[in-house]
């Protein structure tokens, strides 16, 4: 079963609270990754995840929060920070039987004097400190049985960019989540598809030049050829495709199809 995003039909219907999203995507999909950017997993939002679950037959898997996050960050207390917003979403994750959380690296810091950046290491340095905050993250999942996956970016000021910098942070331990759409922006696509392991589970949309989170046939990627290279079973996939339900379902059903 192909997975998707709790945020896919958000723009179309704008008012639907927590239960009423589970309920219209519930109709189509038994995996759903909960973004952590607009669901921040309080008891009461818990229950509604557990009780969807049961109703609907529907798995989970966790995306943590971007917003208020680096795990990258050169300062000590606000890098802790971030680490224990992810801890509080990998809790979640067990509480759900969830069977991973998937993070991003994080970001270079822009009001950092780009001089003293680079005094103390540049890139590196901000590599550095994500692959510790991952070497924790990884650790602390275990405990509790749950996968932390990291997922290649997009960016001048992201980590995580190209495939160099993602074999440094799957140093961590932590699994591998491969966003095509992010891989088709940063120009990497085909860089990513030769050079890295096979994924723990890939993160679809279509892309252009421009912008993802297309639905399929919206953009440019080639998706014959990247499920031809990549060795994945639809469980293995969500799609981050932020539309129409009617253009998720024919997006779903796309995939499907060329899976066969």
């Amino acid at each position: 079963m192909i997975g998707i995003t709790t945020n896919a039909i958000m723009y179309q219907y704008p008012d639907a609270d927590l239960d009423e999203t589970l309920r219209l995507l519930g109709k189509d999909f038994r995996l759903i990754e909960i973004d952590g950017n607009r669901f921040v997993l309080t008891d009461k939002q818990l229950i509604s995840f557990a009780r969807a679950g049961k109703n609907y037959g529907i798995k989970y898997t966790i995306h943590a929060p971007v917003f208020g996050v680096n795990l990258a960050n050169n300062e000590a207390d606000a890098r802790k920070r971030s680490v224990d917003i992810v801890k509080h979403y990998i809790d979640g994750a067990r509480k759900l039987n969830a069977p991973s959380v998937n993070v991003h690296a994080g970001n270079i810091m822009l009001d950092m004097d780009p001089f003293l950046q680079e005094k103390l290491g540049g890139r590196g340095m901000f590599l550095e400190n994500a692959r510790k905050s991952l070497e924790e993250l990884v650790d602390f999942g275990a405990a509790s049985g749950v996968k932390v996956t990291v997922e290649n970016m997009f960016g001048p000021f992201a980590v995580g960019l190209n495939v160099q910098e993602m074999k440094e942070l799957l140093k961590s331990g932590a699994g591998f989540c491969f966003d095509c759409g992010h891989a088709y922006l940063s120009q990497s696509l085909d860089d990513f598809l030769e050079k890295m392991p096979n994924p723990d589970y890939m993160h679809l949309c279509d892309s252009n030049t421009r912008m993802d989170h297309l639905a399929v046939g919206e953009g440019d990627i080639n998706f014959r050829n990247v499920l031809r290279k990549l060795k994945l079973k639809k469980d293995d996939i969500v799609m981050e495709i932020i539309s129409t339900h009617e253009k998720v379902r024919r997006s779903r059903d796309a995939i499907e199809s060329l899976m066969k």
